[in-house]
């Protein structure tokens, strides 16, 4: 029973996230960016956008090259 109160109100948390980013008019409005279970998990790990941007960047390469049947080559 206490998992399936968890699994709701991480779906009702999560669906008022996505209401809130959807009703924001302007970039400068403000909305909660981080979800509940997140909160609830501990202190978020925050990348900063070159990480972020790099890991994007990797995974794509690394599928790309799967797809095609190469190896990845590291420069």
């Amino acid at each position: 029973m206490e998992n399936k109160e968890k699994l709701f109100r991480t779906y009702i948390t999560d669906a008022l996230k996505v209401i809130a980013k959807n009703t924001v008019s302007k970039n400068d409005d403000e909305y909660i960016s981080i979800r509940w279970a997140e909160l609830m998990e501990g202190e978020p790990t925050e990348k900063n956008d070159e990480e972020e941007a790099e890991s994007v960047v990797t995974d794509i390469t690394t599928k790309l090259f799967k797809f095609a049947g190469s190896e990845v080559i590291k420069e």
